[in-house]
């Protein structure tokens, strides 16, 4: 028997073979998501493996070689120091991409909690904390951003930490409208009478029916946090110069687009547009088939 079919490369073959028949499935039923899927996918790839992809250091300055067009040497071309443009947008998705998901990880993990320690407890808690989702509905998440900004300097964390505040709302309002229903279901009273604590309920069952509906909303929000981050950095509120930043590239790349050199603004741009709407077709497309398989 060889070692892949009985060996070190078992486990491998296995998970390949199982990506694969979920890739077929996917493919046959629901080929947007397949697409915006293998998109993401790629774009996460790109950004994790920069290292070994980037023909050359993001800020490696070559002033012989300034506004050069796209060609063998220089992918995507060079801005106006010379610097390659491809290998600075794979550098330049590591601050949006990490933004964005600790953004989403924060927001879910306090927006859950809380959502689900008012569906429980009930009564003034319960509209108290729904009351706080709504004023926290009125703010802006972006001007919080901005403000955070003013107050604590540029850079990525205080952009992150006031995103994460302005988008635990909408998680919490989700996580409250699911747990709710699950919370008058027969099974909780069930448990309730076999001597369960809350705790124990609202761990062990109401949140894992919950979860797939807070998934969906935290994937579409980390496109919108996406946006924001890159908004940031536009206005150079994000990260900083000599970095690479998607959003700062578009900013940088604007003054050549008059000397018609748009390369660095144009994609890092594509790279903005097609993350995003990767992200947002794949939360979708998820909560449809949620939706449907509820009814």
């Amino acid at each position: 028997m060889s070692e892949y079919a009985g060996g070190t490369w078992a486990p491998v073959g296995l998970y390949a073979g199982t990506l694969g028949r979920v890739a077929r499935r996917l493919a046959r039923h629901d080929p947007i998501l397949m697409i915006a899927a293998l998109v993401l996918v790629l774009v996460v790839l790109g950004v994790v493996l920069a290292p070994l992809l980037a023909p050359y250091h993001p800020n490696q300055i070559d002033l012989t070689a300034t506004y050069q067009g796209p060609s063998t040497m220089h992918l995507f071309g060079t801005d106006a120091l010379g610097r390659d443009i491809f290998s600075r947008v794979l550098y330049g998705g590591r601050a949006p991409l990490l933004g964005s998901a600790l953004i989403v990880l924060i927001a879910t993990g306090s927006g859950v909690v809380l959502a689900t320690t008012a569906v429980w407890l009930g009564g003034g808690i319960d509209s108290f904390l729904s009351r706080a989702f709504d004023i926290g509905f009125a703010f802006p998440g972006l001007l919080l951003a901005i403000l955070a900004v003013g107050v604590f300097g540029t850079g990525l964390v205080a952009p992150v930490c006031a995103l994460a505040v302005a988008y635990t709302p909408y998680i919490a309002r989700t996580t409250r409208s699911v747990a709710l229903r699950e919370r008058t279901k027969p099974y909780v009273e069930a448990c309730s009478v076999q001597g369960l604590s809350g705790l124990a309920i609202c761990l062990r069952h109401i949140l894992p029916n919950v979860f797939p509906f807070v998934m969906v909303q935290a994937t579409v929000s980390f496109g919108y946090a996406m946006i924001d981050l890159a908004s940031l950095s536009f206005l150079g509120l994000g990260v900083q110069p000599p970095g690479s930043d998607w959003g700062l590239m578009v900013s940088e790349g604007q003054p050549a687009i008059l000397a018609h050199h748009p390369e660095e603004s144009l994609f890092a741009g594509l790279a903005i547009v097609l993350t995003v709407i990767a992200v947002v077709m794949v939360g979708e497309r998820r909560g449809a088939l949620l939706a449907s398989e509820a009814r």
